[in-house]
């Protein structure tokens, strides 16, 4: 037959409960604190990088447009000496056709 259990020792289980709570619940503590930190820490590299990736965009399309205005420049130029050639030969066919 088991003895019924004394005062001390239900005084002792209760203490070492309370302190295993105690200590569960500042483990919980320091958890949920170090999660925060490291959700505001991730907040703010995602903040940093928004920023940069806006910026490395904006860089990115200066460039496209100075990219697209010496492209339609040479354009120009092509079609402008391209011109000037092809009225040159129709000027010259024109002059040494007969009756002119």
């Amino acid at each position: 037959m088991e003895e019924p259990a004394t005062p001390m020792y239900m005084e002792n289980n209760v203490q070492q409960r309370a302190a295993t709570e105690q200590d569960l619940e500042r483990a919980q503590a320091a958890t949920n604190e170090k999660i925060e930190r490291v959700r505001t820490e991730l907040h703010e590299k995602i903040e940093r990088m928004c920023t940069e990736l806006l910026g490395e965009i904006h860089r990115l399309e200066v460039k496209l447009e100075a990219t697209k205005f010496d492209l339609i420049k040479w354009m120009f130029i092509f079609w402008a000496t391209s011109f000037g050639g092809i009225a040159t030969i129709f000027f010259y066919m024109l002059r040494f056709l007969p009756g002119h």
